[in-house]
């Protein structure tokens, strides 16, 4: 999956959820609230006001998952009062229905429907208005079954390359596969643990990604057979919270060279067989290892590693050309529907 290939884009429906699981839809509209606010700061520039908004236009739209409605719909529900009556005549979400129906249009002032369109579609813009997230996120089909991927023991790569599709457009979509490969885990409840399939999810830089729903998961990631490998260059990058999850909740911690500070730090996991200054003077391909077996930690011990090999990028751009045919679809076809969807718009 290459965001910034987009000749043929894979389609990420976001508010795609199960049926069987319409308990789904909250966990998927916690998060892209949680992306909005990580990238805005919704304390400063939105308020509970803008999270109540926002809400009820997701909830209605994904009221029911046959609709497939996109991001794409978010703003058509301030901007076309037909469309929003049309889904309000289908809703079965009675407290969406009353808001729409009581509550927000006896809300004056500054936080009037028609003020609050500006503020939705302004924190908006990065996912529909970006030339590589838009076709992607606008398929109502998405591309990629995570739950096949997940329990039929596949493989999905992913290259957010910054320099490709810029640090926002990494940002976004790094978060929004997590919380969806996150979903799928949790969805595994349904599953009997002793059938549950090992999954290795591997985040490299690992900070532009944290956001609070990794740290939900890291308590009971084992319990759905879930492995997380997150890499990254020095503790403080995360917020506290994640970081205290982490190191609360890992089993298995390796250690490259750092720097002063993070040896200040690490040293109380590694003693007594190393301290901090053993950990700033590791050699190159070396790291220190604390490893847990069968539930125990064992003591700390040295870890030998091997530069990369010289990758075959022809068997690669093999396999990333097959996947862009087998999985994408054409752009022009899916600018086309975008744009009929904007018709009655205009």
């Amino acid at each position: 999956f290459n965001p910034g290939d987009t000749r043929r884009p894979i389609g990420l429906n976001i508010l795609e959820y199960s049926p069987e699981r319409p308990e789904e839809k909250t966990f998927i509209i916690n998060t892209l609230i949680e992306i909005i606010d990580k990238l805005y700061n919704l304390q400063l520039t939105g308020g509970p006001m803008f999270e109540q908004y926002l809400r009820n236009a997701l909830l209605l739209i994904m009221d029911d998952p046959s609709w497939g409605y996109t991001l794409l719909e978010v703003s058509k529900v301030f901007v076309d009062e037909s469309f929003r009556e049309e889904l309000l005549s289908k809703c079965k979400n009675y407290p969406v229905v009353e808001f729409w129906t009581k509550q927000a249009p006896i809300v004056g002032g500054e936080l009037s429907l028609e003020n609050m369109i500006t503020w939705i579609t302004s924190k908006l813009n990065p996912f529909i208005t970006n030339d590589f997230v838009r076709p992607i996120i606008a398929q109502s089909k998405s591309s990629i079954d995570f739950n096949y991927i997940m329990n039929e023991r596949k493989i999905l790569i992913v290259n957010l390359s910054k320099g490709l599709i810029g640090e926002t457009s990494a940002y976004l979509m790094g978060m929004l596969l997590i919380s969806k490969i996150l979903l799928t885990a949790f969805a595994r409840i349904t599953i009997p643990e002793e059938e549950r399939k090992d999954f290795y999810l591997y985040v490299d830089e690992f900070q532009n990604f944290a956001f609070k729903g990794v740290a939900s998961i890291l308590a009971e990631a084992r319990k759905y057979r879930l492995s997380m490998v997150l890499a990254h260059q020095y503790i403080k990058q995360l917020p506290e919270e994640i970081s205290s999850a982490i190191v609360g909740n890992v089993g298995t911690i390796i250690s490259f060279r750092v720097g002063a500070q993070d040896a200040e730090f690490l040293e109380r996991l590694f003693l007594p067989v190393f301290n901090k200054f053993d950990l700033v003077n590791i050699p190159n391909y070396n790291a220190y290892i604390k490893l847990l077996i069968y539930g125990y930690v064992s003591d700390a011990f040295n870890l030998k590693t091997f530069p990369p090999e010289t990758p075959n990028k022809e068997l690669a751009l093999k396999v990333s050309e097959l996947s862009m045919l087998k999985y994408g679809r054409d752009k022009s076809e899916i600018e086309k529907e975008i744009a009929e969807k904007y018709a009655n718009l205009i």
